[in-house]
């Protein structure tokens, strides 16, 4: 019906439209009587209502919300024009201002507003938790819009109503999503879960799920999991396919205990990765993980060696500093690796808080920061002095936090920091390992499927391991933890040389063949599962390898 508006319009507004195909599929499994009231929320292109008049529903029985005023307007007049459909049935509102005595609904059905939680914020959100709470839906500050949208939608619902969304892929994996995973488990009796290999919003960085539920009031809800290659296959097969579908455990998806990513690999492959599980460990049980320091101007804290050369500044206001995950390569980060990297260099660290104290070459560097207004930036003005960079250390290791083929783990023996673009892993104590037996075990085949389970999917392919995702990551625990100097350097130079197959290989070999007692057909398992989900990740045709 309309093209969706500019980018930026669009990123403000949340307002990414649904393929037709996937409209029309949602239409044809939701809409099943000419006596139902149909509801979509926020029909901005029109795409909803489109394919609910063109497939003959009564245009009396065909209600819309629509907050943004120009698209209402235009949108309304084509649907209006076209099929007769009562202007006053197009309603331009913000969809939280409507409530249950103004719309009941058969069907409700739509795309929510992809509204990301950091411009979600102020009398809007405020608003929005208010209708999620009165369904008795505690929904976290870190939730981004749609999760309060899809739990006031339900309330608008007539008992045994339906519901046809397109979601965030985070209702799957991420926390602050599960009240509303367990609120739809919990009103409805059937739910399914639709996921797709292929995104089916190529052109964002956002991987979605539609979700399908049925017999509002009747639950708790069987839940059905059915994964697509791609939006052309929501046809009738794919109705068909529905109708076939299992049950799956709903119960380990609402608690958090897996994510949606583990139903995407092969049943031989969970059985082994269940085994282990219990002969296994969490990241966060042996160590601290977080992010590095924040700037708050690397342009100017950032040096590369020859610049803090060319300044004259002393040693003692540098810093070591590895700025981008590239600069891991092996299974250790050396004192090599930094000279050699490009993507290390120093940070300007200055602890001490008399500028009078500090060499003059150091003085006059951040005068030239203040002239350039560095002094002025958010992070800058909020710090006293704007100089001193807080949260600077050195970790034990460091952990990639956003990965391409693989999130890397590497032991930090060039004594460096980093910046909040790689995690800072700190070993605990009484961890019982040193570095270099962490390093390994995380280059297991099972620990790198882990990974894969925990982290979540970016667009362009890469993985993120949030904090808290990172320190979810098992390990394989064999009873003995020691390991040889040349099994350290093998695999080290392995990985070095671009060879994870190999690196892998030996650690399974050692840890989870020798110690743990699986054989080379369950290892492999646990490795095609894992680059299953890697290709799910890169939307490539051909499936991706160690």
């Amino acid at each position: 019906m309309l093209s969706p508006p500019p980018p930026k319009r669009a990123k403000r507004l949340g307002a990414y439209y649904t393929p037709p195909d996937a409209a029309r599929f949602m239409l044809r499994w939701a809409l099943r009587a000419p006596d139902e009231h149909i509801l979509d929320p926020s029909f901005g292109g029109g795409v909803f209502l489109d394919a609910a008049l063109k497939r003959g529903h009564p245009p009396t029985r065909v209600w819309g919300v629509e907050i943004d005023s120009q698209v209402h307007g235009q949108v309304a007049a084509k649907l209006c024009a076209a099929y007769g459909l009562p202007k006053r049935q197009l309603v331009q509102a913000d969809f939280f201002d409507v409530g249950p005595p103004d719309i009941q609904a058969d069907v409700i059905t739509g795309n929510p507003p992809f509204v990301r939680y950091q411009t979600f914020k102020g009398r809007a959100r405020q608003k929005a938790q208010r209708r999620a709470a009165q369904q008795g839906v505690q929904v976290s500050g870190l939730a981004s819009a749609w999760a309060c949208f899809v739990v006031h939608a339900c309330s608008l619902l007539k008992p045994g109503g339906r519901l046809a969304f397109v979601v965030p892929a985070e209702l799957g994996h991420a926390a602050y999503a599960r009240p509303v995973l367990r609120h739809l488990t919990e009103q409805f009796a059937g739910l399914h879960l639709l996921s797709f290999r292929q995104p089916l919003f190529p052109n964002l960085s956002q991987d979605a799920l539609i979700v399908l539920a049925e017999g509002k009031g009747a639950g708790p809800a069987e839940l059905y999991l059915t994964d697509f290659d791609s939006v052309l296959e929501l046809n009738d097969s794919g109705l068909a396919r529905l109708e076939r579908s299992a049950p799956y455990a709903a119960e380990p998806l609402v608690n958090g205990r897996e994510t949606l990513r583990r139903s995407f690999i092969s049943k031989a492959a969970r059985r082994v990765y269940q085994r282990l599980e219990v002969r296994s460990v969490a990241l966060g049980e042996l160590a601290s993980v977080g992010i590095g320091y924040v700037s708050g101007a690397n342009r100017f804290f950032h040096l590369s060696p020859a610049k803090a050369q060319a300044l004259d500044l002393p040693p003692s206001q540098l810093r070591k500093s590895v700025f981008r995950g590239a600069g891991l390569r092996g299974l250790t980060f050396t004192e090599e690796d930094f000279r050699q990297s490009g993507t290390t260099g120093y940070l300007f660290d200055v602890s001490d808080p008399d500028l009078k104290a500090l060499p003059e070459t150091a003085q006059a560097y951040i005068a030239e920061g203040e002239k350039q207004g560095v002094d002025q930036g958010y992070k800058c003005r909020r710090r006293n002095p704007w100089y001193n960079v807080p949260g600077v250390s050195v970790p034990d290791a460091f952990l990639s936090y956003m990965s391409g083929r693989y999130p890397k783990l590497s032991v930090n023996m060039a004594q460096a920091s980093a910046p909040n673009s790689l995690h800072l892993v700190h070993l605990n104590e009484d961890a019982g390992l040193n570095p270099a037996a962490l390093a390994l075990l995380w280059h297991s085949s099972f620990s790198l499927l882990s990974a894969e389970l925990s982290g979540h999917a970016l667009g362009g392919g890469m993985l993120k391991l949030e904090p808290n995702e990172a320190r979810r990551v098992r390990l394989a625990w064999p009873g003995d933890l020691t390991f040889t100097n040349k099994l350290v350097s093998e695999v080290d130079a392995l990985l070095r040389n671009n060879r994870l197959a190999a690196a892998v290989g030996k650690v399974d070999e050692e840890v989870l063949v020798k110690r743990l007692g699986l054989n080379h057909n369950e290892c492999a398992l646990l490795k095609e599962a894992a680059a299953v989900l890697r290709e799910r990740r890169s939307y490539r045709g051909k499936r991706g390898s160690l």
